[in-house]
């Protein structure tokens, strides 16, 4: 009887040992999420990118310091921005003065020489007057 149950207890703990060196070892290497990396392992270049393309003015960050999913890492040199902003609120400037002369009607002379053409072509088509061709 003794030895019947020590071979149990045998038995039974060497179950044990099969299923925790199971659960441990061997079930793990075949987890999808799971890793196994011998060694060191090191990151040397990561690529960051900018919403906008331009001279990395400042980086606020150092090499190897922890940072966190949407932290700003470095700032862009905008002197190239402002030159096209002054540019187009140059362009506006120059849209907004030719909006109120076109508002504001044609000077007096333009509107007498558009006249005088306006006749001289009706007179030409008539018949009426010679050609001047200047």
């Amino acid at each position: 009887m003794k030895i019947k149950a020590t071979a149990a207890v045998l038995i039974v703990v060497l179950l044990a040992g099969a299923g925790y060196y199971y659960w441990d070892v061997l079930s793990k290497e075949d987890a999808p999420n799971v890793i196994k990396l011998y060694g060191n392992v090191d990151i040397r270049q990561v690529t960051v990118a900018f919403f906008a393309t331009g001279r990395i003015k400042r980086l606020l960050v150092e090499e190897g310091e922890h940072v966190r999913k949407n932290e700003l890492l470095g700032k862009i040199d905008a002197t190239r921005y402002k030159a096209a902003l002054s540019r187009a609120e140059a362009n506006l400037s120059a849209l907004e003065e030719e909006l109120a002369i076109r508002k504001t009607g044609s000077r007096p002379q333009n509107i007498e020489k558009a006249r005088a053409g306006v006749l001289a072509g009706n007179l030409r088509a008539r018949g009426a007057a010679p050609r001047l061709d200047l």
